[in-house]
């Protein structure tokens, strides 16, 4: 209804008197914006001013947002709520949302401290969803780590012989998905030593500059910690 933008934009001053003047932040600028939108398609469709109004709307006139600027005339306030009579909001009726354990995540609550436990009370529709996704990232990210640090930093395949050249480290922890090259080979810079996964990403390894491989430290599947050695090149 992109057409009915300019008749919305006039109708804002009319719907913001009869609301009682109220200020125009947030939230009552976007209230008193979609209720003016509201009645330009009224008036569209030929009907009445204010035949459709949204929720917040009705609060608004009700009182529950507190007293106005400007008294809401009780004539105005019964077509939009049903009475005259000016209605502050129920505070005894109010429950507090609960704060459920998420048994699928090792029984941790969705909501972690006295931040989120807010927008559970201000915005439950939408903070039950972006809670739960900020859980889920933290227990993947809990298990991807517990699980480095219960394997054994790899060790190089010749225990004997200590690395003595040059080293590619990994520049943090994760699974080996594919290795490249080989002892002995000659690389050029740029050119894809190895592949490893972390934190559900892959990610290319690549040669810094030309060199020649000594021994490949690591093998396919392996898992490796943060600077643990990849890769010695000949001195």
């Amino acid at each position: 209804s992109e057409d009915l933008l300019e008749d919305a934009m006039r109708l804002i001053p009319m719907v913001r008197r009869d609301a009682g003047l109220i200020p125009l932040v947030t939230p009552t600028s976007q209230i008193v914006g979609s209720q003016a939108v509201l009645v330009a398609l009224d008036r569209k469709n030929g009907k009445p001013d204010y035949t459709t109004t949204n929720n917040q709307f009705i609060s608004l006139v009700k009182g529950e947002y507190g007293k106005t600027p400007v008294p809401v005339d009780p004539a105005f306030r019964e077509k939009i709520t049903g009475s005259p009579i000016e209605k502050a909001y129920d505070v005894s009726s109010y429950k507090k949302p609960e704060n459920p354990t998420l048994n699928d995540m090792g029984g941790m609550p969705l909501a972690s401290n006295n931040e989120e436990m807010l927008l559970l009370e201000l915005l439950p529709s939408v903070a039950n969803g972006f809670l739960r996704k900020r859980r889920t990232e933290e227990y993947n990210a809990q298990k991807a780590e517990e699980a480095v640090e219960t394997v054994a930093e790899v060790a190089p395949k010749e225990e004997s012989e200590p690395i003595t050249g040059p080293t590619l480290v990994a520049p943090m922890g994760g699974r080996i998905i594919s290795v490249n090259v080989k002892d002995g080979q000659a690389v050029k810079k740029g050119e894809l030593l190895i592949v490893y996964e972390a934190m559900k990403m892959e990610n290319d390894v690549e040669a810094s500059n030309d060199a020649v491989i000594k021994r490949v430290l690591v093998s396919e599947g392996d898992v490796v910690n943060t600077d643990s050695p990849l890769i010695e090149f000949q001195d």
